[in-house]
């Protein structure tokens, strides 16, 4: 995906009612019920502003790909490391303020003999890529689904993934492919390849990793509105 996010993702390395007569509300009163917590006539909403909720973090997950057929392999990392400047007055603003550092030695795979291969023979061969370094620019959308530019160092490569994300509630969850050719990866890419040979190998008889590898981040953005009563 070494600091991030670089993966940043790196290589990853890894996101679903009827009744009778509706009595109309009022406008102005809908507005104040959604923004001020239902209160209704009682209250109504002054300004919100949107923020990364640290205490959940963030979740990053890598999907790579062996055999011709191309067999799912996946994984996470467990230390990332997560900065948010600032609450923000726009949804994609609060976004725009994540930064990401990832500890690629903090990989898990569920097989620990095929993590310490992982960062002995991909991570260990690369350049100065003891963690990814990243960060999200350019987000445009709403608080549904949108897109942005993971912005990220690897292989002492600086260059940008472009992401799509969507919303469930305050879950967000954003979804990139990381091309390995492009960070000059791909002798890392062998050196693994060479090392888990009969593990690459598919039913055909040819031993192929591919250079794609699905990196999904997921965290929680809060919104919080000062709610100012009626007079």
């Amino acid at each position: 995906m070494k600091k991030l996010i670089y993966i940043f993702a790196l290589p990853a390395l890894l996101l679903t009612a009827c009744g009778g007569e509706e009595k109309k509300e009022e406008p102005n009163k809908k507005q104040a019920d959604e923004a001020g917590g239902g209160k209704g006539n009682d209250a109504h909403a002054g300004s919100c502003s949107f923020m990364l909720d640290k205490e959940s973090g963030i979740t990053i997950k890598w999907e790579a790909y062996k055999h011709t057929a191309k067999v799912p392999v996946s994984g996470y990392f467990e230390d990332i490391t997560v900065t948010s400047t600032s609450s923000h007055p726009e949804f994609t603003g609060a976004m725009e303020n994540i930064n990401l550092s990832i500890n690629t030695h903090s990989i898990n795979t569920q097989d620990t003999s095929r993590d310490r291969k992982i960062e002995q023979f991909f991570f260990d061969v690369l350049t100065a890529t003891e963690t990814i370094d990243g960060s999200l620019k350019d987000v445009e959308g709403d608080m549904s689904a949108g897109n942005g530019t993971l912005s990220m160092k690897f292989n002492s490569i600086e260059g940008s993934l472009p992401f799509d994300y969507k919303v469930n509630g305050e879950d967000v969850t954003i979804i990139a492919t990381m091309d390995l050719k492009k960070w000059e990866a791909l002798e890392a890419v062998a050196s693994l390849n060479e090392v888990c040979k009969e593990k690459h190998t598919g039913d055909d008889g040819i031993t192929k990793v591919w250079d794609d590898v699905k990196i999904v981040i997921s965290g929680k953005i809060k919104k919080d509105c000062e709610v100012i009563a009626a007079n």
